[in-house]
């Protein structure tokens, strides 16, 4: 049963602003005591002073959840300014303190399962309190190797109190980061970080207005969604965004097409010769998109410098016409790369120097003529229509990889028209 304020209390909590005073005599107490314990505790310096408001607020916390939760964060904050770390002792300790809050909590609601919006104005500071307490235990959680064990109490969290945008975010980064081992859909991730984000309090260190990369991630994961559907949302998450050793920063991913035909549709300066080129490209690429990493970025940078030396008879190229073709694509990535910037990793000799090897060449060479041949026959095709046409399916940190691959072959005139350009080094990925 909720426990509503009575007049007794009221008079005992009418000199503490914003302090929500149960009914029972003992626990309006505590309350109180607990209130100005802490006040006590953050402001003092370490004197006796402080250790006696220390002792008051674990007095009180044995009856008030605000007071344990508020004397389980001062274990963390002390831990934290210690710069050392964490005790297990200590640790435990936080944890029984929030797991308390939770109890002490769960037992002045009228109803824990009701929704917040049908549940009592009064209860909103306490169901407030639990779902942070419920919070940082999920984090703890989380960060200890658990999310399957977190994601509960996230979802509790935001059960109780919606308007907590840190529950929101770790829930958000249970179905984001860790589908595949919590079972939360990557799109319901999504909600929960647009739902952090309508709290106007989903702070991170990049901005205190909000957090910009879950913003731009979202918005990326629902164009998707709204022009190909959940399914190809969903994939495009898992893909991307759940390796945290190879996902890219927010910032480096621009609008996801499916299709050649839809560029210009998402911001590329896109021409329908290009288009016309980019699915002759993608099918002379389709058998080779299972092959290892260094096979694939051989192909493709041999096929874009080859593409840029088709204006020059005399055999040489202009490399800024690839820099200039790659603005032309204006950030816009294949739904489905042929090179993915989430498969970029360190890779050279000696376990690429069979690239050298003229089997390799000879292996490849049909392909990157087909690559040329097949984007002159299309027919007016410019050469920046025949460098976006290769570009297309390339993620963007893979454009400026093999783009600075081909330049420097590219402006060569003692090479013919067809470059061959081996992967023996593909080093640290551009930065965005």
């Amino acid at each position: 049963m909720s426990k509503r304020p009575g007049k007794s209390s009221a008079r005992l909590g009418a000199e503490v602003a914003g302090v929500h005073i149960p009914d029972d005599p003992k626990e309006a107490l505590a309350a109180i005591e607990g209130h100005l314990a802490m006040e006590h505790a953050v402001l003092a310096q370490p004197s006796l002073e402080r250790l006696r408001a220390m002792h008051r607020l674990r007095v009180a916390s044995r009856l008030d959840p605000h007071a344990s939760y508020n004397l389980g964060n001062l274990f963390s904050e002390a831990a934290d300014a210690s710069g050392q770390k964490r005790r297990p002792g200590r640790t435990s300790t936080r944890i029984a303190l929030f797991e308390r809050t939770i109890l002490l909590g769960l037992e002045r609601l009228r109803d824990p399962s009701e929704p917040f919006g049908r549940a009592p104005r009064a209860e909103r500071d306490v169901r407030d309190t639990v779902s942070r307490a419920l919070a940082n235990i999920g984090a703890h959680l989380s960060n200890s190797g658990h999310p399957d064990r977190a994601t509960e109490h996230f979802r509790r969290a935001t059960h109780l109190f919606p308007g907590n945008a840190n529950a929101q975010v770790c829930l958000g980064n249970m179905g984001v980061w860790f589908s595949d081992r919590t079972g939360v859909a990557p799109l319901d991730g999504i909600a929960a970080w647009e739902a952090a984000a309508a709290t106007g309090e989903d702070f991170c260190h990049e901005s205190a207005t909000g957090c910009p990369c879950r913003n731009k991630l979202a918005a990326r994961a629902r164009q998707i969604e709204r022009d190909y559907g959940p399914e190809h949302a969903e994939s495009w998450v898992r893909a991307n965004l759940s390796d945290p050793d190879r996902r890219k920063p927010a910032d480096g991913f621009g609008p996801v097409a499916r299709s050649p035909s839809d560029a210009p549709h998402l911001g590329a300066d896109w021409s329908p010769a290009a288009t016309k080129a980019a699915e002759v490209v993608g099918r002379v690429l389709q058998p080779f998109r299972h092959e290892p990493l260094e096979i694939r970025v051989t192909l493709a940078s041999s096929a874009l410098g080859s593409l840029c030396r088709l204006a020059t008879p005399q055999g040489v190229g202009n490399p800024g016409l690839m820099t200039t073709a790659i603005r032309m694509m204006g950030g816009v990535e294949p739904l489905e790369p042929f090179l993915g910037d989430r498969e970029w990793r360190y890779l050279g000799p000696p376990d690429t120097d069979y690239l050298l090897e003229p089997r390799v060449l000879k292996r490849l060479e049909p392909a990157i003529r087909a690559i040329v041949l097949g984007v002159l026959d299309v027919g007016a095709v410019a050469v920046a229509d025949a460098l976006q046409a290769l570009l297309f399916h390339v993620d963007t940190g893979f454009r400026n990889g093999i783009a600075s691959m081909a330049a420097p072959m590219v402006g060569r005139g003692d090479v013919g028209v067809l470059i061959f350009i081996p992967a023996t080094m593909i080093g640290r990925p551009p930065r965005h």
